[in-house]
């Protein structure tokens, strides 16, 4: 025995003329650990063993690149409290011995001469500086090490130790001493990319041989005039194919206050309709160009909103067609790089099919509906969607196919929320992380031709802008939907006042992962936001005074990238009112799937799993869908140890985890307080162990979890938990019994004024019933910069039109409610005062009688009329107001009556009143004879479907009848 103490010496090269023996010990590959190179001296007469330190040392270069220390992995540290606490010196030596090589002393008697450092180690990143961008620097796996003793490669080779790295996929010389002898004090030398060989041999014909188990190839390397001639490139990496196929310029680049939406359409049963489509798309840049991967043909893609209790069918158009399909290769390597599927990340549905199933793929050419069944009581918050095939989602993500997804509140959320918080305009900001070396190496090994470039450096964008602008208004409050898609690193992004004179800006935290926190706002006293590789934020800002500020960008722990960079400024324009008040302290209602675990006892909790996260997840790669790794059963909890997730974040589908036990170590070094106990996130990055909890209550069937830096995972970082017992599947109905912590019954609005509106009568737009959102009313808060000219305490946007006082921003899916008292029994006619413009989308609209919120169209109860005419195209000028006369008289008791006026497609109108006009007991008050009025037919009563389909006229400036 010549070594002990190696930890994985994956391979050896003994060189018999200097009797020296090479060992490669692979690490971990994820800057868990180093990669390590040991040489023995003297094998042939060696007396005592060399120890290379495993399992007490794993090595001495630190995660903080370039810097020397001991027990720097969590894995050593683990070792350590063990051996300690148990009493146990087994180590003592090798620690005592490796402390004063790092503190540059001489041996100690207490330490073992025979250990050894080594003789060169390295973690991730790039190894040779003078080509940074040509390897894989996200993490390294050493797997071969070679002397050349060769005689067909050029003289410069010779005598050179080699090694080669499987994950950087390159190979490295390094030069010799004045003993000639590897010379390990300097850098390594690139010799081959695209060639990360599990092993180097001479050939009988002086030539290099190396296996590429990448590539399942066995490749020769020699000399042809000189030059190193093999079938690998030993170049620049080259773009990819020009166009095959036409594709048109990206459209990007959003104001945070007017991200585009993909519309919905709703049919009779009151489920949702749409499109998105995945397609190449060409990016111009001030610093370059890249031809990549959208939906829709925009970067990001567009918003998409949705509401608990909702059905959503979305077909997802492949339009690809026509570009190679690339490798189709084993699971677990780079590959198929026009299939594609979708991932709705963060939303609780099922992963079953025609839900949220990621296993299955749309091929190019092809279309597939997804069909998403939102549960009653689903969180409101910010979630995205993405492409998730396996081994191709990397390229696709990164290229910059995303865009963010909103669920809305619940209207018994709502009614939980306090009203300040229920108000805050909203602004959308989607931070995208680009690597252009990275996608294409993704791209060349699944031999992909969609995504080429020529920018070289990684870049950030914010809403699809080089450097997006934000708009706030002073001393008001803004609610901040933050999304991070990043490619290999955490993020830390802040926001800071330009002039250092300059006041900062307040900043709320409310949410993560599409939960709120436990108790809104936690104040975020530095203005720095953590984001994993695919977290999003719900942030509350309120900045003093007016003037600039920047929102900075940097990853966490990348020492390639360590200078922040300004992504958006933030223009805080004055304000003419009062500053508002800090936001009321809100503890929110929780559904039954995000109640609290934190107080349960083991006795509560089946068994504890440990997940240790590293190139694979507890040493299984991904295999098959239904090849569990492991089971929660329905109504179970779980406490799940995760560990490694600093360097690999680990997401999870279906369910969130929530935070348990957190300590200081748990913690990013800039970030000593944000993970907290309480916390729901479908994504955890933390150092050391971290305590999550899971609770399993309502969808079985398959649950994924997964590294979320997306390489990781189609190379085989994702397993499959099993949710066992009698759950629901994709297509089980929203409806739902228990709602946790929040309220069953939804409270009833009241009227606006002393007492209900007068029927007939005018009802002023702006009189809708007080209640809030979700009761009174259901808005999407647009941010008006300004006062609104009435109701002041909604957020609903009135404001004037001249002298009238209108709502505009009319968006699909809000409603108002308003209380009306009816002098007398008998038929009425409607009509709209109103004022729009291009772009429209028709007009539909519907009243209602007593419901609570907006019901399908093919409901009878309640119903009352429907306008619908879908080429409507406007006024024209939002000054311009006409009257629009329902299609049917609507029959009405006397007495008090809550009417419910629903919006059913995206109006860009201001809506000014309602004339409710008594038209007798059997309708006859009113003037049949206009030919407009009787083409409407009114005064038929037919059914809600039908109503008025095909039969709507618009009455120009129509002021009723006598």
């Amino acid at each position: 025995v010549i070594v002990k103490g190696s930890r994985q010496p994956f391979r050896m090269f003994y060189e018999e003329n200097s009797d020296m023996l090479y060992t490669a010990d692979v690490g971990f590959g994820d800057a868990g650990t180093t990669e390590r190179i040991f040489s023995t001296e003297n094998v042939a007469l060696k007396v005592d063993m060399n120890n290379h330190g495993w399992p007490c040392v794993e090595g001495v270069l630190t995660s903080t690149y370039g810097e020397l220390g001991i027990l720097d992995a969590a894995s050593e540290e683990q070792r350590y409290y063990w051996l300690k606490n148990n009493g146990y010196d087994y180590c003592d030596a090798t620690w005592d011995a490796a402390q004063a090589f790092v503190d540059g002393e001489a041996m100690p008697a207490t330490g073992d001469p025979n250990w050894k450092a080594p003789d060169f180690e390295y973690r991730v990143f790039a190894l040779d500086p003078d080509y940074p961008d040509l390897c894989v620097d996200n993490y390294g796996a050493i797997t071969s090490v070679y002397f050349n003793q060769g005689t067909n490669l050029p003289t410069e080779y010779a005598g050179k130790l080699m090694f080669s790295d499987y994950a950087k996929q390159c190979t490295y010389y390094f030069d010799n001493d004045e003993n000639g002898l590897p010379d390990f004090t300097t850098t390594p030398h690139l010799l081959l990319v695209e060639a990360g060989f599990v092993s180097m041999e001479t050939g009988p014909d002086g030539a290099l041989y190396g296996i590429d188990y990448t590539n399942t190839r066995l490749l020769r390397i020699s000399s042809m005039d000189g030059e190193i001639v093999t079938n690998a490139p030993t170049a620049a990496v080259s773009m990819a194919p020009t166009a095959l196929i036409p594709t048109e310029t990206a459209e990007m680049c959003y104001d945070p206050m007017d991200m585009p939406e993909l519309e919905w359409e709703m049919d009779d049963d009151g489920e949702y309709f749409s499109t998105l489509t995945f397609e190449a798309a060409d990016v111009e840049l001030s610093y370059g160009s890249m031809r990549t991967f959208s939906y829709n043909g925009m970067i990001p893609g567009p918003l998409i909103r949705m509401k608990p209790c909702g059905v959503y069918h979305l077909n997802l158009v492949n339009n690809l067609e026509g570009w190679s399909m690339g490798v189709d290769g084993p699971e677990n390597n780079y590959k198929d790089p026009t299939l594609t599927n979708i991932h709705l990340h963060g939303l609780h549905v099922s992963g079953l099919p025609p839900g949220d199933d990621v296993f299955s793929v749309v091929l190019p050419g092809e279309t597939k509906e997804y069909v998403y069944t939102i549960p009653c009581d689903h969180s409101g918050g910010t979630n995205w969607y993405h492409p998730h095939g396996h081994g191709s989602s990397a390229m696709q993500l990164s290229g910059g196919a995303a865009g963010m997804l909103i669920i809305e509140s619940s209207s018994r959320e709502s009614a939980n929320m306090p009203a300040d918080i229920q108000n805050l305009p909203e602004q959308f900001l989607f931070i995208q992380d680009f690597n252009p070396t990275e996608t294409y190496l993704y791209s060349l090994v699944s031999k992909d031709q969609v995504f080429v470039t020529d920018i070289e450096e990684p870049f950030t964008l914010l809403n699809g802008c080089e450097t997006g602008e934000m708009t706030l208004e002073a001393g008001q409050w803004m609610h901040l939907h933050m999304l991070h898609s990043g490619v290999l690193y955490n993020a830390k992004v802040t926001i800071a006042p330009t002039a250092a004179t300059d006041p900062v800006c307040e900043v709320g935290l409310m949410g993560k992962d599409g939960v709120w926190l436990a108790e809104v706002p936690r104040i975020i006293t530095d203005n720095m936001l953590f984001f994993t590789q695919s977290s999003r934020l719900e942030v509350a800002i309120r900045c003093p005074l007016s003037g600039k500020h920047t929102i900075s960008y940097v990853h966490v722990e990348d020492p390639l990238a360590p200078e922040e960079k300004v992504i958006g400024t933030i223009n805080v324009i004055e304000s003419l009112r009062a500053t508002s008040e800090d936001l009321t302290v809100w503890t929110p209602c929780r559904p039954s799937y995000l109640t609290d675990l934190t107080t349960l006892t083991a006795a509560d909790m089946g068994d504890e799993f440990t997940i240790e996260v590293r190139q694979t997840i507890n040493g299984v790669s991904f295999t098959a869908p239904d090849d569990y790794i492991h089971a929660i059963a329905i109504n179970e909890t779980q406490q799940w140890a995760i560990s490694g997730s600093d360097q690999h974040t680990l997401h999870t589908h279906v369910y969130h985890m929530q935070i348990a036990d957190v300590v200081l170590t748990n913690q990013f070094e800039d970030f000593p307080d944000w993970h907290q106990a309480g916390d729901w996130v479908d994504s955890i990055s933390a150092k050391g162990t971290i305590m999550t909890r899971i609770n399993a209550v309502r969808f079985n069937g398959p649950m994924l979890l997964h590294c979320h830096i997306l390489s990781h995972e189609d190379t085989g970082m994702m397993v499959v938990v099993e949710i066992t017992g009698e759950g629901q599947d994709a297509e089980a109905s929203p409806e739902i019994l228990d709602y946790g912590t929040c309220p069953l019954l939804i409270p009833a609005s009241t009227p606006f004024g002393l007492a209900p509106i007068a029927v007939p009568g005018i009802i002023e737009a702006e009189e809708f019933d007080a209640g809030g959102e979700g009761v009174a009313y259901h808005n999407y808060n647009y941010p008006l910069l300004a006062a609104p000219a009435s109701r002041v305490e909604s957020s609903v946007e009135v404001g004037f039109i001249g002298d009238a006082i209108t709502i505009g921003r009319i968006m699909m899916g809000e409603w108002l409610k308003y209380t009306v008292d009816v002098a007398a029994a008998g038929m009425y006619q409607v009509t709209m005062t109103q004022s729009s413009v291009e772009p429209l989308r028709g007009m539909v609209w519907s009243l209602w009688d007593g419901i609570a919120e907006c019901p399908p169209p093919s409901q009878e109860e309640g119903f009352l009329l429907r306008y619908e005419d879908p080429v409507y195209a406007g006024t024209g000028d939002f000054g311009v107001f006409e009257d629009i006369v329902a299609p049917d008289l609507i029959t009405l008791t006397a007495g008090e009556h809550t009417l419910l006026l629903c919006f059913e497609v995206n109006a860009y109108l201001q809506f000014d009143k309602l004339d409710v006009k008594f038209c007798g007991a059997l309708g006859k008050l009113c003037p049949m004879d206009d030919p407009v009025l009787a083409a409407a037919n009114l005064g038929t009563a037919s059914a809600p479907n039908n109503v008025g389909k095909g039969t709507i006229e618009k009455i120009i400036n129509y002021m009723g009848g006598n």
